[in-house]
């Protein structure tokens, strides 16, 4: 960074004179153990009479908080707000769905099929068919394929 860049990022306001943002601030500050939606907060915060655009108001709010909040996002879904130390008891984040299989099983179950099967090196085939070839390959994959 260069010293332009250090010098307005010092000068920064990271409060502001905004009523309803400060009216936001001291809410989330009040129940730092609640999650947030972006909806939720700009709803709140237009309902004080604020008017800035809810991406901006996400980002002001993070500029205010800095690293103690988190704001996960998700394309097509609404940002979910939440403070970082409480992150871990809020959300119960699991690694799979019932249904779901992980691709990083799926991957070393057809590598590890591929290293099972036995080929033949002294006889060499010039024409492949559906047989030759699924007899040479992995059944995993085989299935993901069809």
């Amino acid at each position: 960074m260069g010293p332009r860049n250090v010098e307005f990022a010092a000068k920064r306001k990271t409060t502001t004179d905004d009523p309803s943002l400060q009216a936001t601030i001291r809410c989330m500050e009040n129940d730092k153990s609640k999650t947030w939606t972006s909806v939720e907060l700009h709803s709140f915060y237009t309902g004080n009479g604020g008017s800035l655009p809810r991406k901006t108001l996400v980002q002001k709010l993070s500029d205010v908080f800095g690293d103690e909040l988190l704001v996960l996002s998700s394309k097509g879904l609404a940002n979910i707000v939440i403070f970082r130390n409480k992150a871990s008891t809020l959300l119960r984040l699991d690694d799979l769905d019932e249904d779901a299989i992980p691709i990083e099983y799926t991957a070393k179950q057809v590598v590890s099929e591929c290293k099972k099967i036995h080929y033949n090196k002294d006889k060499y085939n010039i024409r492949i068919d559906r047989k030759l070839a699924a007899e040479q390959s992995s059944a995993t994959l085989s299935k993901l394929l069809s």
